[in-house]
């Protein structure tokens, strides 16, 4: 070999090393960006996921509450219903009948007021069947003056 052939052996040789030493650095670099990135990763990842928990606590809470105002409104309301049904029972004036089975007028003033059959016949102490039968006449009397 000549000097020429040895200087770019040598060359070749010291080309391939810088390369090497290259790829070492840049894997040596790459490893230890990512180490320090999935460290960052994984703190953002813990603080993203404690951020969630504690969001979701304060909705979880903001729902219960609202749960407990709607629940309260609804035993409000039901509650004045309740009030408002019972003194429309109370408020119901009957005619004076000592035979329940001979007071349509009764049936009428009740069924005009919107009471259904079962409600009529329990409030006159009446058979349900005689409640629907005078409800038909009363239709059928409604009919009739048409």
């Amino acid at each position: 070999m000549d000097v020429n052939g040895l200087l770019i052996a040598l060359l070749v040789f010291s080309a391939l090393l810088n390369a090497g030493a290259v790829v070492f650095f840049i894997k040596w670099n790459k490893e230890r960006v990512s180490d320090v990135n999935s460290e960052e990763l994984l703190i953002s990842i813990e603080e993203f996921v404690n951020n969630i928990e504690k969001k979701n606590d304060e909705l979880f809470q903001n729902m219960m509450d609202y749960i407990k105002v709607k629940e309260s409104d609804f035993e409000q309301r039901l509650a004045l219903l309740e009030e408002k049904q019972n003194f429309q029972i109370e408020e119901i004036v009957l005619p004076q009948a000592t035979d329940p089975a001979k007071s349509p007028e009764g049936v009428e003033t009740l069924y005009k007021q919107g009471f259904s059959a079962k409600q009529i016949a329990k409030v006159l102490g009446m058979e349900n069947g005689e409640v629907e039968l005078a409800i038909n006449m009363l239709n059928k009397k409604k009919s009739y003056h048409k």
